[in-house]
């Protein structure tokens, strides 16, 4: 992953801040992203944090990525301790997708969870 960020802190909230991935791809338009079983996300619903399971033994972790319904950001966790959770506290109530790519096959799936 790699960050761009403005030096000024108020333009954090305003999208001057970020991350992104550079993949295989000459401009990483069509990346395949689906939903898959190779992970589970409990509980869910959720208030306080989320947990990852995986249900792929030959699956491990590259990144973690946290959007929100219309598409924002809410987290960005290179290379997460999985087996730590993630704190969810401070997640408005609503529907969330985490996208996880794994370390070996670069391969993206996705699941969706809800904050209450």
């Amino acid at each position: 992953p790699y960050m761009y960020h403005c030096h000024a802190l108020t333009h954090e909230d305003e999208g001057m801040m970020g991350a992104f991935i550079v993949n295989g791809g000459i401009t990483g338009l069509g990346e395949k992203i689906e939903s898959s079983n190779d992970f589970t996300i409990y509980p869910n619903p959720a208030t306080e944090r989320i947990n990852i399971q995986l249900n792929n033994e030959k699956m491990d972790v590259y990144y973690i990525r946290i959007v929100d319904s219309i598409g924002r950001t809410k987290c960005m966790l290179p290379k997460p301790q999985i087996h730590t959770g993630i704190d969810i506290s401070h997640y408005s109530k609503g529907i969330y997708t985490l996208i996880l790519t794994d370390s070996l096959t670069r391969k993206t799936t996705t699941q969706k969870f809800i904050v209450e």
